[in-house]
Parts: structure tokens; C-alpha cells; sequence
């Protein structure tokens, strides 16, 4: 192939020479079309959400809580951490129903660090009225 002719012309040599191998052209053909439909149609990666959890079973779970209650989510506010403006946290305060170990008043207050920022505006899906169960 001469490199001194027009690109139109090399193109068009590439093409029609490449043509002939079927093989080749739909493996081409295969690459193009996968591509146009990861770049129209996929969504864009979401990255992990919550934590990264590894197995307890609940005896240890038990026995390394210092305080297990149930009761009823009372409120749940986003706000950044006091020490640490930039982490978002969610602040719940539940109303006892039942202490179960432990001590703890009547309404229990927590903090919990927000891993998600979509996780900002439904307070980490903490909502009032919802039944708990709280180890810590």
C-alpha cells in the first residue's frame, strides 16, 4: 500500500480489503455496536453503599453489647459531626420500650456516621414510628 495517497483512498483499501475476511468484519461490527450501547445506555457506576459488614453470629453480638434496647424511632436529623464538620451523621433518638441489657432512659440518644450521600436526605432510613433494635 502506497502511505503517498489520500487518506479517502487508504480508508477505502482498509475497508474493502478487510471486507472480504467476514470474520473480521463482524467482530468489528460486534465491538461498535457494544460500545455505542454502553456509552447510550448504561447508567453511570454507583459506588458502595453502607458499610462493608463482616459475619457475627448474635451470642458474640450479645455478649460484646453493653447496652441492647427496643423501642421506637422518636426523631432522625442529618447533621455534620461536632468534631468533624466535613462527615455527615444522622442523630436518632429512640423512645425505650424495652431494655433488654444495660441501662438507658426513657428516649436513647445515638449517632450513626452517614456513608452514603444519598444517605443525607432520608436521615439513613431511619424513620419515626419505626420499630428498633439497638446494640451498643
Amino acid at each position: 500500500m502506497n502511505l503517498d495517497q489520500p487518506r479517502s483512498k487508504i480508508c477505502s483499501l482498509l475497508v474493502s480489503s478487510n471486507l472480504h475476511n467476514g470474520a473480521f468484519f463482524l467482530t468489528c461490527l460486534s465491538a461498535a455496536l457494544f460500545l455505542v450501547r454502553g456509552l447510550l445506555f448504561d447508567s453511570p457506576a454507583s459506588a458502595q453503599r453502607g458499610a462493608q459488614t463482616i459475619s457475627a453470629d448474635l451470642v458474640h453480638l450479645v455478649q460484646s453489647a453493653g447496652t441492647i434496647l427496643r423501642g421506637h424511632v422518636i426523631s432522625a436529623t442529618t447533621e455534620p459531626h461536632p468534631q468533624f464538620a466535613n462527615l455527615q451523621t444522622v442523630v436518632v433518638t429512640v423512645s425505650v420500650v424495652n431494655v433488654m441489657k444495660g441501662q438507658a432512659a426513657a428516649a436513647y440518644t445515638f449517632r450513626q456516621f452517614v456513608w452514603d450521600a444519598r444517605d443525607v436526605t432520608d436521615a439513613a432510613g431511619y424513620r419515626k414510628s419505626g420499630e428498633l433494635l439497638h446494640l451498643s
